[in-house]
């Protein structure tokens, strides 16, 4: 028999003695008397004998009493230590991230996950409501800031697209992401990344970007002197030197328009603990809004930072994703709300 075991063998032992001592409280178990009402003036029992001593006991039991179930209560965390302290290993943590690790060694394995991060409430003006959200539990979701989509020399520059609109949220980002890191908060880049065979691509990703059969769409060479269109590793595939990702940061490739599909995106979040997503990059309507919807699908709070957030598609475009987010799938707001984190 384990100590939890023992804990709860001890209580059972204890209630017993609880209830005889509150049946010689009441007189009746002691004398036989008829009435049931305390304290009978016809009563000779021991209770009005030792009416202190009576009192003193019942007190220390229950004392005794409300300590051990403090300890076995539910089989809680503290009663899973006593039992661990039976084992002769220290227990290991188990799990990359301490929200949602295990404590574990040969004889044992603590599922509590007791390390969750403290919560971090942090109160920003959203468009149309006030919002809190709990920072221990956000994660920041920058897509697509990459050369072939932001750069002058990339990609979308080389078949004639203005790139100008692709680049307005570098500042507010380069601005952000120090802040954000500083205070040990997850930076995920989720970046179009092609394997060199493009295996992985179906003819419908492949025709949003070559829809004729022989334009330079994804994995073809926008010139003879550029990498391939998105390819994994390559310099157009890079996110812009401005926005530069830190060792610290995630960094998942992605293979449609939204970020959830056939990649392990979701599995890291479930893993880190995340529930609140920040979204900024680009295209606003496009690979931004895809992967926003699919994580509110997926029951995660979302919020566009508006200011991060933009498009080459005409101006409608953006106003329309602004529009439906806020409308169907959650917030926007502006950086500025978490420049001033404490």
């Amino acid at each position: 028999m384990d100590t939890f075991c023992k804990t709860h063998a001890i209580r059972t032992r204890l209630k017993k003695v609880i209830a005889a001592t509150l049946l010689v409280s009441n007189a009746n178990f002691w004398c036989g008397c008829p009435h049931t009402q305390r304290g009978h003036p016809h009563c000779a029992c021991v209770q009005r004998r030792f009416p202190v001593l009576i009192t003193l006991c019942s007190a220390v039991v229950l004392l005794i009493d409300a300590k051990l179930k403090t300890l076995c209560n539910h089989g809680n965390a503290f009663c899973n230590r006593i039992r661990m302290s039976t084992t002769s290993e220290p227990l290991l943590a188990l799990g990359t991230h301490p929200a949602t690790a295990w404590q574990v060694n040969a004889q044992y394995a603590d599922l509590t996950r007791r390390l969750a991060p403290a919560p971090r409430a942090h109160t920003i003006a959203a468009h149309g409501k006030t919002l809190t959200l709990d920072l221990s539990r956000t994660a920041l979701i920058v897509i697509d800031m990459q050369n072939d989509f932001c750069h002058p020399d990339g990609w979308l520059a080389s078949i004639g697209v203005d790139v100008a609109p692709a680049r307005k949220p570098i500042a507010p980002l380069a601005a952000m992401l120090p802040l954000w890191r500083h205070q040990r908060l997850p930076v995920i880049w989720v970046n179009w990344g092609n394997r060199p065979d493009r295996a992985n691509l179906s003819p419908a990703a492949l025709h949003v970007y070559n829809p004729d059969g022989q334009s330079n769409g994804l994995g073809a060479k926008a010139t003879e002197q550029s990498t391939k269109v998105l390819e994994k590793d390559s310099w157009g595939a890079a996110v812009v030197d401005e926005l530069v990702p830190q060792p610290q940061d995630i960094r998942i490739d992605k293979f449609r328009m939204s970020g959830f599909w056939d990649t392990p995106l979701n599995s890291i979040l479930q893993q880190m603990g995340v529930q609140t997503l920040l979204f900024a990059g680009v295209n606003a309507d496009q690979c931004v809004l895809a992967t926003l919807m699919d994580a509110n699908f997926a029951g995660y709070d979302t919020i566009l930072l508006e200011d991060a957030t933009a498009t080459t598609s005409p101006e409608f475009c953006m106003q329309a994703t602004l529009y439906n987010v806020r409308q169907c799938f959650g917030f926007t707001t502006l950086t500025k709300e978490f420049l001033g984190i404490a």
